[in-house]
C-alpha cells in the first residue's frame, strides 16, 4: 500500500527481499503505489497502523489504531479507525478500483464522501470526489494523446455558488515538461491565474526543477520561486533546494534533505532554512524512519529543532509527508483521518507506527490486452527485454505515469527492448503487429 523512502527507497526482508517494485493501482493509468517485495508473488502490506501524540515532554498523551483488510487477490477493501468513528470501502469491477467511499460514524467531521472513477481504454478517465451533507465536489478529466500518453489533467473543486478552484495540467515534450496552472473563480472577480509552475523531467523522468510564478487577485506578480532536484549515483532523490527571486537574484530560501544508509534505504527526511548569518543551511525539522525487521513494524517520527534541542513535531498534512512516493497522491485517501483528525482539533499527530504482514502481491486490474499474443522475457530483468509474438512492428513503453519512454520499431517475430538508463519500477509495453493488433504487458525493471 505505500513506501516510505522518498527515492523510491523501500521496506528490507530479512529472506533476501527483491527490490521493491512499484504497482499500479488503477489500469496504465496515472497513479500507483510503491510497495516491498516479500517473496514470489506477494508484498508487504499494512495491516494496521498506530498514530500517537507526544507532548513536550515526550509523554504520549493519547494513540489511535486503524486497522486495513484486503481481498484474497490482495486489494484493499476495507479501512477502519474507530477511534475517529471513520471507515472505508474499496469497490472493484473487474479488479479495476472504481469507488472509495468514506463513512464518517462519529467525531469530527460529520459528512460522508465518496471518490468515484471510470475509464477508458484502461486509462484513467474521469473522477469525482463529492462530500454529502456538504456542497462541495471535486473533478478531474484525463486527456490522453493518441500514442497513449497523459497529456492534460484538469482537476476543479466546486466549494459553493460563487467560488471555484480549478487546476490544469498539461504535459510537453513527450511528457518531460508539465505546466500546472491554478486559478480561482469569484463571481464577483471572474477567473484569476493565482499561480502558474513549470516542472522539467530528464530523460529518465526524474523531476529536475519547478519553477513557479504567483500572482495577486490583481494579477500581479507576487512570489517568483525555484526548486532544484539533486540525485545520489544510484538515482535516489537527495536534497530539494528552494530559492526565491529577490532584486533580481535567487535567494536560497529552504532545504529538504534525506539521509540513507549503508543499504541506500531512507533513514531520515532533513528540512531546514537558509541562514544569512551563518552563510548555510540550518536544520528545523526532521522524519525518521525505523525498520523493525524482526515484528515488521515501521516507525516515523516527526521532530522539530527548538533551540539546541530536538522535540516532537506535529504531523501537518501536505508539507509533512509521511509517504513519499509521488504517484500516491491519488490513493492516499485512505490515510486523509489523520489530517482529519489535526486540523480540526489542533492536537496533531506525532509519530506513526505501521504492522506489516505477507499478503498476495496486488494486481489492482492491470490489463494485458490479448488481441494479439505476445510474450516479454526475461521478466523481470535489468532493463533489457526482448518481445516476442508474429509480425511485429512496434512496441511503446510507458512508466507508472502514462510518459512514453521509448518506441522500437522493426519488423519480424521479436522486437529488443534496452531500458537500462531507467529508473526500476514498473512499466507497459504496448505491442503493434503489422495488422495493427495490440498487445500490453506489464514489465518489471529491477
Amino acid at each position: 500500500m505505500y513506501i516510505f523512502a522518498k527515492g523510491k527507497t523501500n521496506l528490507k526482508n530479512t529472506k533476501n527481499m527483491k527490490k521493491s517494485l512499484l504497482t499500479i493501482i488503477i489500469c496504465a493509468a496515472t497513479m500507483g503505489v510503491g510497495y516491498a517485495q516479500y517473496a514470489e508473488g506477494t508484498a508487504l502490506q499494512p495491516t494496521s497502523v498506530v498514530a500517537k501524540r507526544y507532548d513536550a515532554s515526550g509523554q504520549l498523551i493519547k494513540e489511535m489504531t486503524s486497522t486495513y483488510l484486503y481481498g484474497e487477490d490482495g486489494t484493499l477493501t476495507d479501512y477502519d479507525f474507530p477511534d475517529h468513528g471513520l471507515s472505508s470501502t474499496y469497490s472493484y469491477t473487474d479488479g479495476v478500483l472504481v469507488q472509495e467511499y468514506t463513512y464518517h460514524h462519529g467525531g469530527h467531521p460529520y459528512y460522508d464522501e465518496s471518490f468515484n472513477y471510470s475509464y477508458e481504454n484502461c486509462k484513467l478517465k474521469n473522477k469525482t470526489h463529492l462530500w454529502d451533507q456538504m456542497n462541495a465536489s471535486e473533478y478531474w478529466l484525463y486527456s490522453y494523446n493518441d500514442e497513449g500518453q497523459l497529456e492534460r489533467m484538469d482537476y476543479k473543486i466546486e466549494y459553493s455558488d460563487d467560488y471555484h478552484d480549478h487546476y490544469l495540467y498539461e504535459y510537453e515534450d513527450g511528457g518531460r515538461t508539465k505546466i500546472e496552472s491554478y486559478w480561482t473563480s469569484w463571481v464577483t472577480q471572474g477567473l484569476l491565474l493565482r499561480k502558474q509552475t513549470v516542472y522539467h523531467y530528464d530523460e529518465a523522468f526524474k523531476l529536475l526543477t519547478e519553477h513557479a510564478e504567483s500572482y495577486s487577485v490583481e494579477g500581479e506578480l507576487t512570489k517568483t520561486t525555484l526548486k532544484t532536484y539533486s540525485y545520489t549515483p544510484s538515482g535516489k532523490e537527495e536534497t530539494v533546494v528552494t530559492q526565491t527571486l529577490t532584486d533580481g537574484e535567487w535567494v536560497n530560501t529552504s532545504i529538504v534533505r534525506y539521509v540513507f544508509d549503508g543499504n541506500d534505504w531512507v533513514t531520515e527526511r532533513q528540512a531546514g532554512e537558509w541562514s544569512e548569518e551563518n552563510g548555510d543551511w540550518t536544520l528545523t525539522s526532521k522524519i525518521l524512519y525505523e525498520l523493525d525487521e524482526e515484528t515488521l513494524t515501521l516507525t516515523v517520527s516527526f521532530y522539530r529543532k527548538e533551540g539546541e534541542e530536538w522535540v516532537w513535531d506535529n504531523y501537518f498534512a501536505y508539507n509533512q509527508p509521511v509517504f513519499f512516493e509521488p504517484y500516491l497522491v491519488e490513493q492516499e485517501h485512505a490515510l486523509r483521518f489523520h489530517a482529519y483528525d489535526d486540523l480540526f482539533d489542533s492536537e496533531y499527530i506525532s509519530q506513526f507506527v505501521f504492522t506489516m504482514a505477507e499478503m498476495n502481491e496486488p494486481t489492482h486490474g492491470v490489463a494485458e490486452e490479448e488481441t494479439l499474443s505476445c510474450t516479454i522475457a526475461p521478466n523481470p530483468s535489468n532493463g533489457t527485454f526482448t518481445v516476442a509474438g508474429a509480425s511485429l512492428s512496434r512496441a511503446d513503453v510507458f512508466n507508472a505515469i502514462g510518459q512514453h519512454i521509448l518506441t522500437v520499431t522493426g519488423e519480424g517475430d521479436e522486437l529488443r527492448i534496452d531500458m537500462q538508463g531507467q529508473p526500476a519500477g514498473i512499466y507497459f509495453v504496448n505491442v503493434t503487429d503489422a495488422e495493427g493488433h495490440k498487445c500490453v504487458k506489464r514489465v518489471v525493471k529491477e
